[in-house]
C-alpha cells in the first residue's frame, strides 16, 4: 500500500503507515532523535552536519550516521516506496511523502480566527506531551539548543491554540476549563492564566480544586523565591472554605518491602521493587545456577541481561543480590543514570558508597567511596579494585558485582570495568549487567567494552522477555479492580511496568491503551499538591536526589521526609542506602517517572528551579570539590552560560584529577562551545584556559591509546 507516512512529533515520537500500522521505532535513542529532527526541518543537510549534531564524540561518526540510516528506512519505506532520501553527501525525509502532527498544528495556530471550532479542538487535541518527549540528549550542544527552540514553538502553538478555545467557550465554562488547565500547565508562573483557571473552576463548582490551585501558586512562588500573588486567594469567593486535607493513598496503592533481613551490606533499591517476582522463575533460576557456577568452579562469570525499558531487568537484579546473600556471597552493586554520564566513574562510586567503610577504607579505596578524597592514580585505581574484588571473592564466594542501566556507563566506567573483568578472570565472581540493548549503540564506550569482553568470552548475553499473562495477573491482583487479565496482557504486551500502571488506571472498558507515559502522568496528576511539588523538584535533580538538597530547595522542608514517604507507599521513588549518608538519598522507581515530571516542566520554569539549584549547589562547591560536576549540568539548563563555562572548566579539572580524561574533554568541549554565547572580551579570557584543558585532556586519552595498544 502506498500513500502518505504520518509522523507524530507532539508527544512520544511515533510513525503510523497508510494503512493504520504503529511502526515499531529503533531502540536508539539517537536514531529516533535523528528522524525526529528530519521530520520537523522537512529539508536536506549535510552528513557532516548530522554526524556534528549527533556523533561528534564517535570514533567512527559517519559509520555511526549510516547505521542509524539504515534504521531509519526500515521505519518509513515501504517496498519500492521511498520515503528517506538520502545520497553520499546529503539526507531528508520526503515532505511530499509524509504527514507530521506538527505542521498540521501550524496550520490552525497561524489564522486561529480562521479556523473553525471543531478544528482548533483538534489541533490541540495533537498535543500528547512534551515535543519528542524523551529525546534530550544533554551532552550534544546544537542539538539541545534546536530541540529547546522546537519546544518552545511548540509551546507558543498550544498557548495560541488554548487562548482561542477559551474565548469560543467564553459562554461555556466548562468546555473551556480543559483549555485553561493546559495553559497553566505551559505557563505555571503566570498569575493571570491562574486567576482565570480558578475563576473557571469557582463558575462550574469545583471549589476544593480552585482551593488546591491557590495552594499549588503560592507554594510554586514561596519555593522559587518570589512574591507571594495575592491575586489568586481574591478570585476565590469570600467565603471560600480552606482546603480540604489530601486524601490518603488507598490501600491497594501500599506495596511491601523487599526485606533487607539485617544483612551487613542490605540491597540497594529495598523500597523501589517492592512487588513479589512473578513469572521470573525460570529466568532466575538459570541465572542463579551463574552464582553457583562462579564459586564452584573459582572463574568469573559474565552476564549482559538485556531487554526493554519497564520490562523487569532491575527487579531481576535485586533478586539475584537477595540469592547471592543466601549463598553468604559479598555484594557490590550500583547504578548508572542518563542524566549523570559525564560524571566520571558514577556506578562505581555508587557501588563503594553502599560498602562498609572499613571494608573499603582498608582497601585504599576512599577516593571512590568519597567523591571529595584524594584521588588515585588511573592505573594504581583500577589495580586497586581488582585487587579489592579478588580478594573479597576468595573470603566471601561468590561475589556478584552488578549494575543496572549500564548502556548509561561512563568512558571510566566503562575503561574499569573491562579492567576488572579481565583480571579477575580467575576468581569466583559473577558479573550481572542489566542494559537496554538497543540504546547501547549510543554509547560507544559501553558498546566497545561489551564487544571487548563478548569477544574473551568473558561476557555472555542474555535476553529478558515479555511476561505471560498469568505473570501479569498474578503481578497486577493486589492493586484491586482490574481490566480482565487477557485484556491487561494484551495492551501491556507483558511488559510488567506498563501492566502495573494499567492497574493502577482502573478498569477502562474498550478505551484505546494509553502510552506508559500518559499513565504515570495521570498517577503523579492525583498527586496532593505538597507531594507533587516535591516530586518536582526531585525530577530536577535527576533520578537519583539527596535529601539534603531537596531540603534546601523545598519550602515546607520541615514535612519533607512525611512527603517522601508518601511517594514511597505510591510506589513513584523508594529509599537508597548509603553508609555515607544513612537515609539521604532516594531514587525514581523507574527512569520513565522522571522523564514524565521533568517532561511537564515548562521551560521558563525548568529554568528557574534549575537557576536556584545551582544557588545552592554553588554554596557547596566551596567546600565539596565535587560539587562542580552538577553544578555545571544546572547551570546549562538554567540558562546561565558565565556560570556554567566556569563550572565546565572546573569540572574538567576535576574530572583529569579523576582520571577521567574522557568526560574532561567533553567538559571542556561543552564549556568552549557556551562560552561563544558570552560577551567578547569574558569569552576570550575563558578560551583559553578551556583550550589549555581540551588539550591535556586529548594528551591523556593519546597516552591511554597508547598504553593499551602497548599492552596488546
Amino acid at each position: 500500500m502506498t500513500g502518505r507516512l504520518r509522523i507524530a512529533v507532539l508527544g512520544e515520537l511515533a510513525v503510523t503507515r497508510p494503512d493504520g500500522e504503529r511502526m515499531p521505532l529503533p531502540q536508539s535513542k539517537k536514531t529516533r532523535a535523528l528522524l525526529g529532527y528530519l521530520a520537523i526541518t522537512r529539508k536536506d543537510h549535510r552528513r557532516d552536519r548530522l554526524t556534528r549534531l549527533l556523533w561528534d564524540v564517535t570514533d567512527d561518526p559517519r559509520g555511526a550516521l549510516r547505521w542509524s540510516l539504515s534504521k531509519l528506512r526500515r521505519v518509513v519505506d515501504e517496498g519500492e516506496v521511498k520515503r528517506l532520501l538520502a545520497t553520499r553527501e546529503t539526507a531528508r525525509l520526503d515532505r511530499d511523502a509524509i504527514d507530521l502532527d506538527l505542521a498540521a498544528v501550524e496550520a490552525v495556530a497561524k489564522a486561529p480566527e480562521d479556523a473553525s471550532t471543531e478544528a482548533l479542538e483538534e489541533a490541540a487535541a495533537a498535543f500528547h506531551g512534551e515535543l519528542l518527549e524523551g529525546l534530550d540528549l544533554d551532552e550534544f550542544f546544537d542539538y539541545e539548543a534546536w530541540l529547546v527552540g522546537q519546544r518552545e514553538h511548540a509551546r507558543e502553538l498550544l498557548g495560541a491554540l488554548s487562548e482561542a478555545l477559551i474565548a469560543r467557550h467564553a459562554n461555556a465554562p466548562d468546555r473551556a476549563l480543559a483549555h485553561a488547565r493546559t495553559l497553566v500547565r505551559s505557563e505555571p508562573l503566570d498569575v493571570a492564566r491562574r486567576v482565570r483557571l480558578i475563576q473557571l473552576l469557582v463558575a462550574t463548582g469545583r471549589r476544593a480544586e480552585a482551593d488546591k490551585h491557590v495552594e499549588s501558586g503560592h507554594r510554586l512562588a514561596k519555593d522559587l523565591g518570589q512574591p507571594i500573588p495575592v491575586a489568586l486567594r481574591q478570585a476565590l469567593t469570600p467565603t471560600s472554605a480552606e482546603p480540604p486535607p489530601a486524601e490518603p493513598p488507598r490501600p491497594s496503592e501500599d506495596f511491601g518491602r523487599v526485606s533487607t533481613l539485617h544483612l551487613e551490606v542490605p540491597i540497594m533499591k529495598s523500597t523501589i521493587h517492592g512487588h513479589a517476582l512473578f513469572g521470573r522463575e525460570g529466568e532466575l533460576k538459570e541465572l542463579a545456577e551463574r552464582l553457583d557456577l562462579a564459586r564452584e568452579s573459582g572463574r568469573l562469570q559474565g552476564t549482559l541481561i538485556d531487554g526493554e525499558p519497564g520490562v523487569g531487568k532491575s527487579r531481576l537484579l535485586v533478586e539475584l543480590m537477595t540469592e547471592t546473600r543466601r549463598r553468604r556471597g559479598y555484594l557490590v552493586e550500583g547504578s548508572a543514570f542518563e542524566v549523570e554520564q559525564s560524571r566520571p566513574f558514577g556506578p562505581w562510586r555508587d557501588a563503594f558508597k553502599r560498602l562498609p567503610k572499613k571494608h573499603v577504607d582498608g582497601a585504599g579505596l576512599t577516593s571512590l567511596a568519597r567523591t571529595d578524597a584524594p584521588a588515585l592514580e588511573r592505573a594504581a585505581l583500577f589495580e586497586a579494585v581488582s585487587a579489592f574484588l579478588m580478594e573479597r571473592a576468595r573470603a566471601h564466594a561468590p561475589l556478584l558485582l552488578a549494575f543496572d542501566d549500564f548502556q548509561w556507563f561512563d568512558e571510566a566506567s566503562a575503561s574499569l570495568l573491562h579492567y576488572v573483568v579481565r583480571s579477575c578472570k580467575d576468581a569466583p565472581i559473577a558479573v550481572m549487567l542489566a542494559a537496554r540493548g538497543g540504546e547501547l549503540v549510543d554509547n560507544v564506550d559501553a558498546l566497545r567494552a561489551v564487544r571487548g569482553l563478548r569477544t574473551k568470552r568473558l561476557l555472555q548475553p542474555y535476553d529478558l522477555g515479555a511476561l505471560d499473562e498469568r505473570a501479569i495477573d498474578l503481578l497486577t491482583r493486589p492493586l484491586g479492580p482490574l481490566l480482565d487479565p487477557a485484556q491487561l496482557h494484551r495492551e501491556s504486551g507483558g511488559n510488567p511496568l506498563y501492566a502495573l500502571e494499567l492497574a493502577r488506571s482502573g478498569p477502562r472498558g474498550a478505551l484505546e491503551a494509553p502510552t506508559l507515559a500518559q499513565l504515570v502522568r495521570d498517577r503523579v496528576e492525583r498527586l496532593p499538591a505538597g507531594a507533587d511539588a516535591v516530586l518536582r523538584w526531585a525530577a530536577v535533580l535527576g533520578t537519583t536526589f539527596s535529601v539534603p538538597l531537596l531540603t534546601a530547595l523545598t519550602s515546607e522542608p520541615e514535612g519533607l521526609l512525611d512527603v517522601l514517604e508518601a511517594l514511597e507507599r505510591h510506589a513513584l521513588v523508594g529509599s537508597v542506602v548509603d553508609f555515607n549518608e544513612p537515609g539521604g538519598t532516594y531514587a525514581f522507581a523507574h527512569d520513565l517517572v522522571r522523564r514524565v515530571v521533568y517532561a511537564d516542566l515548562s521551560l521558563p520554569r525548568r529554568r528557574l528551579m534549575h537557576a536556584r539549584v545551582v544557588e545552592v549547589l554553588a554554596r557547596m562547591a566551596e567546600t565539596k570539590p565535587s560539587a562542580v560536576l552538577d553544578l555545571a549540568h544546572h547551570a546549562k539548563l538554567a540558562g546561565q552560560p558565565a556560570v556554567a563555562v566556569d563550572a565546565c572548566a572546573r569540572a574538567a579539572a576535576r574530572c583529569l584529577e579523576l582520571g577521567a580524561p574522557r568526560e574532561a574533554l567533553g567538559y571542556a568541549q561543552q564549556g568552549e562551545k557556551l562560552a561563544e554565547t558570552l560577551a567578547e572580551g569574558v569569552a576570550g579570557t575563558r578560551a583559553g584556559e578551556l583550550e589549555g584543558l581540551r588539550n591535556e585532556a586529548r594528551a591523556a586519552l593519546e597516552s591511554e591509546t597508547a598504553a593499551a595498544a602497548a599492552a596488546k
